[in-house]
């Protein structure tokens, strides 16, 4: 049982556990529709006039019944079924929302999505299945009113309980859900005020009247450690227990190679060969190893054969397909398969045999891959590194592509004396990456180098190093320790560089976004905030990565054996054009060649602008008009990375994509793709395909959103505080300011008092009427922090 920092987690028809002591200082909300400070609630309880309205305006004059009778049917008989379509509503917290058409349903409008006022919203609630009338099909933005909820998408609500006289109130951690949740006192079930519980709805309500529920289970208290985390991730549904079932199916597989595992597999436990991952990882699912050649290299990805372990419709293998993927919060990893699999048999621990298949790849000295093979293999990895351990290695070794400043001055006179043989390279190189950021890195915190004083902001206490870089291995005994594998890391930079070289020229898209690390303490509370950029390190893994997954996925490609690749679209031209206004306002050149953007012009862009405060805004626009990337049973390319073939082949022990086509090149590798076997595999992948897709952006959202709340958990305790920042963003209701750890808070433009501003779309600024005074993108500025709103996970600034 997964259960994290947590104690009290506990079934309704369990008994009542004493609540912790230690609670968060505040639980803050929208004064309108949330909870309060004191618990006390706002307005909007139920349905506002609005929606009255709205009603009246519908001609439906009696009652309505209940949700999901068919209340609104046809409320007026002048509409048609032309002009009537159903789909998902996705609701958003100001009360709008979205419907999503089902599939075979007519395109309406540029985007496809019909917007939904809030007070035509009705009695919709957020993931509900519902029947629009499109009140204008021929704008680019077409708008429409819920005429009926078909199918309810959530029977369980999680949420936070307030205790009331005759019984209480739960509000859902899921801002969407916008409805308070009544519970009567018999169906409490012995919650307290604060809990987070998750409640079954037993009446949904209508429009005037609010849902009604029975509290069935008790996650723990609101200051309860990991109470918050596990929540957001049980309200999006993401499963954080296996089953009995699961568990012991799991608890029968050996913890050790079998002798009879050997049979039929190459033998490479003689080859030298490591991990490299984040330093506290434990799943780790890939090796490499690399011998220079005559006329280039050898390169060997060996990734761990999780599909030996997991056999297809096991209740292991059904159980990880539900999950699609493991999810990687502040404070705990939600894994794909039990931790007796995923952190042992199948992981590539150091100094252990493990079973494998591996991609063995002739590379030629400018890093083309000249012929490869995929075998199963035996494997003993040597030593298991961390990306901070390889980086500090390359420095020392004069081969890393930059130094960090923090490491430079950290260097004491006996280091600098017993490395005065090295010399440290400060050469830059342009380097390319995956569009999605991929996500090899490991997710894990690292520890803080404590042998470095932090660079801080002012009176900030947020430290701005870089967790890819912090060791707490001197430099002499990193140099000790692995003197044997210096030269075949420097190889391995060597052959990483030329690889991306090559990328580059055939225009893949880098996109650097510095990602936050943040620390807790014991108690799930916010210590520190790290900043991880990509280093030499992490990206030669990420290079050899991708180079395995390609060539993986173009051979079966060519062979036409059903398989699962990753897709990545080409940008709708509308979006692209849009962002490249936006682009040209900040004063960027750009013009396309041709109807369709190509990925060479956009990688222009970004790389026109790095270095500049701007950054990472325009990038972030450039990425919005993309398309998101899945995965599809059919090879239709990779835009992002201007391949032609991807598949995503390095990562099975977490990803369920990866074990799927794993199952599929053993059946291939050994002879078994019969007919029967082919014609089975076409019949499921679009499923597998789409299921991953579903997973792996519920699994982003949650690890998005609990990066949020800590955050602002992080600058709740720092209110008043004064920080260094710049302007990453301007709207028609102020400026957002992006401090250098990554947060970011939203000055409002109703309360800079000082003259009155404006937004300028034309120039992209907001500007004082009187004193002419201008905020733009990428201009510094000093803010003070004014609030921090756990529940809506944000952060106010005023300036300084």
């Amino acid at each position: 049982m997964l259960r994290g920092n947590m104690s009290n987690r506990r079934r309704i028809n369990g008994k009542n556990k004493k609540m912790s002591k230690k609670a968060i200082k505040s639980y803050r909300v929208n004064a309108k529709t949330h909870i309060g400070k004191s618990g006390k609630v706002g307005k909007n309880v139920s349905m506002d006039a609005r929606s009255v309205k709205a009603r009246k305006s519908l001609g439906v004059k009696n009652h309505p019944g209940k949700a999901g009778e068919n209340a609104y049917a046809n409320p007026n008989p002048s509409w048609t079924r032309k002009n009537v379509i159903t789909g998902v509503f996705l609701a958003n917290a100001r009360g709008y929302g979205f419907v999503t058409p089902d599939v075979g349903q007519p395109k309406i409008g540029a985007g496809g999505d019909i917007f939904i006022p809030a007070e035509s919203v009705r009695d919709a609630l957020h993931g509900d299945r519902v029947e629009v009338k499109i009140l204008n099909s021929w704008n680019p933005r077409p708008e429409g009113i819920i005429s009926n909820v078909l199918e309810r998408g959530k029977r369980e609500v999680v949420g936070t309980f307030v205790q009331k006289k005759k019984g209480g109130w739960v509000f859902a951690e899921d801002v969407r859900y916008n409805k308070i949740i009544l519970v009567p006192k018999k169906d409490a079930n012995g919650a307290q005020d604060r809990d987070r519980v998750i409640v079954k709805i037993t009446d949904f309500g209508d429009m005037y009247s609010n849902p009604e529920g029975r509290v069935i289970e008790i996650i723990g208290h609101e200051g309860e450690p990991g109470a918050d985390i596990l929540t957001i991730a049980m309200s999006m549904d993401i499963p954080t227990e296996f089953s009995e079932r699961v568990i012991n199916q799991a608890n029968r597989i050996p913890d050790h190679v079998l002798p009879g595992d050997l049979e039929g597999r190459e033998d490479l436990r003689g080859w030298r060969m490591v991990t490299i991952d984040g330093p506290y990882a434990k799943d780790l699912d890939d090796a490499v190893s690399l011998t220079k050649t005559e006329s280039g290299y050898t390169l060997g990805v060996h990734i761990a054969d999780v599909s030996n372990y997991v056999q297809e419709n096991s209740a292991l293998d059904r159980e990880a397909l539900k999950r699609g993927t493991s999810v990687y919060l502040a404070d705990r990893v939600i894994p794909m398969l039990p931790e007796r699999l995923s952190n042992g048999i199948c992981s590539l621990n150091a100094g252990q045999d493990r079973l494998a298949l591996s991609v063995i790849m002739e590379m030629s000295d400018e890093g083309a891959v000249l012929s490869h093979r995929i075998v199963e293999s035996v494997i003993h990895v040597d030593e298991r590194m961390s990306y901070p351990d390889i980086q500090r290695l390359l420095e020392l070794a004069g081969k890393a592509t930059e130094m960090n400043p923090e490491q430079i001055s950290c260097m004491d006179e006996s280091t600098a004396d017993a490395d005065s043989g090295m010399h440290i390279g400060m050469d830059k190189n342009p380097i390319e990456s995956d569009v999605e950021k991929l996500s090899y890195l490991s997710g894990e915190s690292p520890k803080a180098n404590l042998e470095c004083e932090p660079m801080m902001a002012e009176t900030s206490m947020v430290r701005l190093g870089d967790s890819n870089r912090d060791t707490t291995m001197s430099d002499g005994n990193l140099l000790q320790k692995y003197e044997d594998y210096i030269p075949m890391f420097c190889d391995m930079l060597d052959l990483s560089l030329k690889i991306r070289a090559r990328r580059r020229l055939r225009g893949a898209i880098d996109f650097d976004f510095p990602e936050a690390k943040i620390l807790l303490n014991d108690e799930g509370i916010p210590v520190d905030v790290l900043v991880e950029k990509a280093n030499d390190a992490t990206r030669l893994i990420e290079d050899f990565m991708l180079t395995a997954n390609e060539t993986v996925a173009e051979e079966f490609c060519r062979k036409g054996i059903p398989f699962v690749y990753r897709v990545h679209g080409e940008p709708d031209p509308e979006k692209v054009e849009r962002a490249l206004e936006f682009v040209r306002k900040q004063g960027v050149e750009m013009e396309k060649k041709r109807h369709r953007i190509s990925p060479k012009e956009i990688q222009q862009v970004v790389e026109s602008v790095k270095g500049s405060q701007a950054e990472a805004m325009i990038s972030t626009v450039i990425l919005r008009a993309m398309q998101q990337a899945r995965y599809e049973a059919t090879c239709e390319g990779h835009f992002g990375l201007a391949a032609k073939y991807y598949c995503h082949f390095t990562s099975p022990i977490r990803r369920y994509p990866d074990l799927q086509i794993h199952r599929i090149i053993h059946d291939y590798l050994r002879g078994r793709m019969t007919p029967e076997k082919t014609q089975h595999y076409r019949e499921i992948l679009e499923d597998v395909a789409r299921q991953s897709s579903i997973t792996e952006r519920r699994a982003a959202e949650c690890e998005r959103e609990t990066e949020k709340l800590k955050k602002a958990e992080y600058m709740y305790e720092r209110i008043g505080q004064k920080f260094e920042g710049h302007i990453s963003s301007v709207t028609g209701w102020g400026m957002y300011v992006t401090l250098p750890n990554t947060i970011e808070g939203l000055v409002r433009l109703d309360e800079m008092v000082d003259d009155y501003f404006h937004f300028d779309e034309s120039q992209m600024a907001i500007v004082g009427r009187l004193s002419g005074r201008t905020y733009r993108i990428g201009d510094a500025v000093r803010v003070i922090v004014k609030d921090a709103d756990l529940r809506m996970r944000t952060v106010d600034f005023e300036l300084a």
